[in-house]
């Protein structure tokens, strides 16, 4: 952790005074055919996936289109509503039984014109209700709120036919959407509303656009009706162009800021427009925003507490035509940040949502990509945390050097010094990671699992966003502590920031309140976690006659005998200086790595645990015996890293390091151990270098090292593939540098061969053969004679028909140091 603190205090020194950070694209998805299909509503939802509201063109007409997607933007549920017709600007609202409301247009024949329409689906998107309301001939519904009694506020518009001029309507309903009462506002010329907030004494505020003439041009319509629809008191502002808002928000002081485009004001046609107005309307600010073509937005949301965040979009600003345009703004109205999403065609947004990760999710359509002419495009965007980081804490540490108006200058000296000031740096950073990791971590665990596993005594909580927590917990406590899941309470919470800019639990100490017992996580401290799989290979069942026939084969046949993994003799010594760094990993898939599965990885881990305890002296406990399976990249890194500063802090001793798992490498040729869960784009990034491992754990002095690889770093697997869309194919032999001291290398494979699994023996082939030499000499072996007789056992044995004539011969690395000593070494001193 102090790694990575130290590296963001460097940043920190580095970064401009007045910098700020901006959303980065972490992915987008288009849905769509090749007609016209737009998105309007965008809502995150409890499993960070989202549910998005749209319209699918069909023919001459859009239809409502529903759908929900997982949190990276894969649709898991969606419904056409062919019934709701010209579904346009709706908005989507969750229920209380985690289903939806929203609205749209009902213009079949039996409707007589084009009816407001409320209705009500479950959380798969089948319709519980439909309410329809009449206003005049032509009835648009824009916006829709839940109300503080649980009910439901519409708002549109009605005309009649095909009539410039309009009234603005509302529909007041009940939690099942039966009308509470209906009422229509404006002059006699062209009203439209399109945006609602309900106010703190049960009132609303609405804003549109309207016009005091025939054909004339809308002024921004503000007014605030009461719970029974009464007029409170309205407002027009505007200029001699076009003015119309398109978004209401509240603000923490008590007022609310209005989002409208206008043509009146700005530097453009058509400008960004943001009033703000108090609790009477009265208008304490405004400013605009846009360049000299056309800019508009139709979304706004608060950031944090002095921060707004608008979706819009601008032909001033980007790449071509339309953009995306995200703009945050203080609370006087000042641009923060701002940036552009697109490409060489036009590309509107309508919807931003916060995420629960502290970025957005973007909602509108794109004519740059995907199948139609327009496409709906969700565009997902994160901070860098680093980059957030870096800012808060230089903008904290900024204040903090400021010498007090009262503090004598010694006091200050002794305050604001470099180890003071580093100290502060690691506060800082402590404070912020907690302010942006505690609510996404209160939110993750919400929906956590535990797995418990009794011979190590330690649950693993499975979390969604963060790594893993291994928790030791007493086997006699476990039971009441899984039941108390969702009362724990969880307090000094730290985290650490990983090479890819996430942030990853770091410490933390949970109390059971059932009991009262604390226990605590730490992170630098290596555990032993089996997940307790038992498969039994009993014979088929078979129904017929209860007695067996005479001369029937009873042996279990699928109980194979392995003759290395039984009976391993046991030298009798037991060496306190003998180490032993043993990893076995198997189940990529199930941890989320592209990279095929390896049946005996793990398997050989254990034996080889066997081997080093009765052969190599290694003493029988986790003091001298670092174990794990399934190692993904934090704990490997943990794992490797004690080990060696184990292998530093030692005066004397020998220390053995047994790897059984996937190896590849990179397009510079340079070896990587392969973590589970890692996929084969982010190798460069979680893979450990073989040259820098070796690096870590070269021994000084008289103490020795024996590494046993069984993996191959040429790009293919023990069955051939490494990756599951093998998608990298063999290539040259890899570095292999760093060698130095009294480090001994035995490899499983050389230059570009596969090391093979021995199917028969349940084994990798070379750690098969590295056990049955063990075995059969019982340790009294020297290194040279135990690498002479495997190169000789696998070179021969893969050449065999029966496993597939595929060449593989085991290869000996050595330092420069040792080139004339290794093979005299004796296994068993």
């Amino acid at each position: 952790m102090k790694k990575t603190l130290a590296l963001l205090a460097l940043l920190f020194t580095i970064f401009s005074l007045n910098g700020q950070t901006k959303p980065q694209l972490e992915w987008d998805k288009t849905y769509g055919e090749k007609k016209n299909d737009i998105g309007y509503s965008i809502i995150e939802m409890p499993n960070h996936g989202f549910a998005i509201s749209a319209s699918q063109s069909k023919g001459f007409g859009a239809y409502l289109w529903l759908m929900k997607t997982d949190d990276r933007g894969n649709i898991t549920t969606e419904k056409i509503y062919k019934n709701i017709y010209e579904p346009l600007f709706i908005k989507l609202l969750p229920s209380k039984d985690n289903g939806f409301i929203t609205t749209g247009i009902n213009s079949s024949a039996e409707a007589e014109g084009k009816n407001f329409l409320l209705f009500k689906t479950d959380g798969n998107f089948s319709s519980k209700w439909q309410k329809q309301f009449h206003g005049r001939e032509e009835d648009y519904t824009t916006n829709i709120i839940e109300t503080s009694d649980g009910g439901y506020l519409l708002i549109g518009n009605s005309a009649y036919g095909e009539s410039f001029n309009s009234k603005a309507t509302i529909v007041k309903t009940d939690a099942n959407g039966n009308k509470q009462w209906q009422k229509e506002y404006g002059n006699n010329f062209k009203n439209i509303i399109n945006c609602v907030i309900e106010t703190p004494d049960k009132g609303f505020i609405i804003a549109g656009g309207r016009t005091f003439e025939d054909m004339g041009f809308e002024d921004v319509w503000i007014f605030k009706i009461n719970s029974k629809g009464d007029v409170v008191w309205e407002q027009n502002n505007g200029g001699g162009g076009t003015d119309i808002a398109s978004d209401i928000i509240a603000t923490k002081d008590g007022g609310y800021l209005v989002l409208a485009n206008t043509s009146s004001k700005g530097a453009g046609w058509i400008d960004i427009w943001v009033l703000k107005i108090d609790e009477t309307g009265k208008i304490l600010w405004d400013k605009t925003y846009g360049g000299s073509q056309n800019d508009d937005a139709y979304n706004i949301i608060q950031d944090n507490e002095n921060s707004y965040i608008i979706a819009g979009s601008t032909k001033s600003k980007g790449v071509s035509d339309w953009d995306y345009w995200i703009i945050d703004i203080d609370k006087d109205g000042n641009i923060i940040w701002d940036e552009t999403f697109g490409g060489m065609y036009e590309d509107k947004a309508f919807s931003i949502t916060k995420t629960f990760d502290g970025g957005f999710a973007v909602l509108g359509y794109t004519e740059s990509k995907g199948a139609g002419k327009k496409d709906i495009w969700l565009v997902k965007l994160r901070f860098s945390v680093r980059d957030r980081a870096t800012s808060y804490v230089q903008n904290a540490i900024f204040l903090w050097e400021a010498k007090g108006k009262y503090e004598k200058i010694e006091d200050y000296k002794i305050r604001v010094n470099e180890s003071t000031r580093q100290q502060k740096i690691y506060e800082l950073m402590d404070e912020f990671f907690g302010q942006i990791g505690i609510p996404i971590f209160q939110n993750d665990v919400k929906t956590t699992t535990l797995d418990y596993d009794s011979e190590s005594e330690i649950f693993r909580f499975n979390l969604t966003y963060y790594n893993s927590i291994y928790l030791p917990v007493p086997i006699e406590e476990a039971e009441i502590f899984e039941k108390n899941l969702g009362k724990l309470v969880y307090s000094s919470i730290k985290f650490n920031l990983t090479q890819d800019d996430k942030l990853e639990i770091y410490q933390m100490t949970i109390k059971n309140p059932a009991n009262g017992k604390t226990y605590f996580f730490d992170a630098s401290k290596p555990v032993i976690f089996n997940d307790q799989v038992i498969v039994n290979e009993f014979d088929p069942i078979v129904i017929g006659p209860n007695h067996e026939e005479d001369g029937n084969d009873n042996q279990d046949n699928n109980n194979i005998d392995v003759d290395v993994d039984n009976n391993i003799p046991n030298s009798g010594k037991n060496y306190s200086n003998h180490y032993a760094l043993i990893i076995g990993n198997s189940n990529y898939i199930k941890h989320g790595s592209d990279m095929v599965d390896i049946k005996y990885s793990i398997n050989d881990a254990k034996i080889f645990k066997q081997y080093a305890i009765n052969i190599l002296g290694v003493p029988d406990d986790n003091n001298h015996i670092y174990y794990i399976e399934d190692a993904n990249a934090t704990y490997i890194k943990i794992y490797i890293d004690n080990f060696a500063k184990l292998i530093k802090a030692k005066s004397d001793g020998e220390f053995y390091v047994y790897y059984s798992g996937h190896g590849t490498q990179n397009e510079e040729g340079e070896a990587f151990i392969v973590p589970v869960g890692v996929t084969s784009d982010y190798i460069n990034d979680f893979g450990v270098k073989l040259s820098d491992f070796y690096a870590q754990i070269n021994p000084e002095g008289d103490k020795k090292v024996i590494v046993f690889l069984d993996a191959c770093f040429s790009g293919g697997g023990k069955t051939g593939q490494l990756l599951i869309n093998a998608k990298t194919g063999l290539k040259r032999t890899p570095n292999d540098a760093n060698i130095g001291g009294n480090l001994l290398v035995f490899a499983a494979s050389s230059e570009k061969q596969i090391s093979q699994e021995y199917l028969e023996k349940r084994h990798g082939l070379f750690t098969y053969f590295l056990f049955k030499n063990l075995k059969d000499t019982k340790g009294n072996i020297s290194y040279g004679e135990l690498a002479t007789k495997i190169i000789d056992d696998v070179t021969t044995t893969a050449l065999n028909p029966q496993n597939g004539l595929k060449e593989q011969s085991p290869t000996i690395n050595v330092s420069p140091a040792i080139q004339n000593t290794w093979k005299n070494w004796k296994v068993n001193p």
